[in-house]
C-alpha cells in the first residue's frame, strides 16, 4: 500500500504502532533452535575461505571437509 502525504509533519508519524513482548528474544532464540534441529544445513563458525567456486559448491552440499 502506497500512504501519500499532504505535508512534511504528517510524513514522521510512523505508519504503525508496536510494542515487543518482554520474552521476545528469548521466542527468537527457541524458534531459530528448533529450526537447527529440524534442519540438515549447519554453519562453520567463523569465515571461511575457499580456492574455488568448485570447493564453496562441494562445501556447501557437505562434500568438502
Amino acid at each position: 500500500m502506497i500512504k501519500k502525504y499532504k505535508t512534511i509533519e504528517e510524513s514522521n508519524d510512523p505508519v504503525w504502532y508496536f510494542t515487543l513482548p518482554e520474552n521476545y528474544i528469548e521466542q527468537v532464540k527457541r524458534f531459530f533452535t528448533a529450526i537447527e534441529k529440524l534442519s540438515d544445513f549447519r554453519v562453520k563458525p567463523g569465515i571461511q575461505k575457499f580456492k574455488s567456486f568448485e570447493d564453496f559448491n562441494k562445501a556447501k552440499y557437505h562434500e568438502l571437509k
